[in-house]
């Protein structure tokens, strides 16, 4: 089991890395991948994490929100992939297990998402059920 952490440590520090200085089409792609549940083995805390900092980096530029750039193979706007980072949220709070401040975590960066500039309307959407949730 320590060979995996190691591995894991060193997968997790490459994602991170992905979502702070990658390309649009690269963060797309893991964030797709963690919303569809493709990446089981992340932990709640390393999940919400890596929501934050795309959260973050996507307010260093708000005005790039829908910008696409089909000639470099970036299909997908800032704000799409916003939506599937509300997709990862979704997965997170649903897990067993969940620590109320995981959880409280969770109903924050989801109402990041849905809050201006982002205004992710499946932020929008989810957040209602995670408020109750929570209540």
């Amino acid at each position: 089991m320590s060979d995996l952490l190691i591995w894991w440590q060193s997968i997790y520090q490459m994602m991170k890395r992905v979502v702070v200085e990658g390309s649009r089409q690269e963060v797309y792609t893991l964030v797709f991948a963690m919303s569809r549940n493709k990446i089981e083995m992340i932990k709640s805390k390393d999940a919400i994490e890596l929501i934050d900092l795309l959260i973050q980096r996507i307010l260093t530029n708000p005005s790039d929100l829908d910008v696409t750039a089909p000639k470099k193979n970036e299909w997908h706007s800032w704000r799409s992939i916003s939506g599937d980072a509300a997709g990862v949220i979704q997965h997170i709070a649903s897990r067993p297990g969940l620590t109320r401040v995981e959880r409280e975590q969770c109903y924050v960066l989801l109402n990041m998402l849905a809050s201006q500039p982002i205004h992710s309307a499946e932020a929008e959407r989810l957040i209602i059920h995670l408020q109750v949730d929570i209540e």
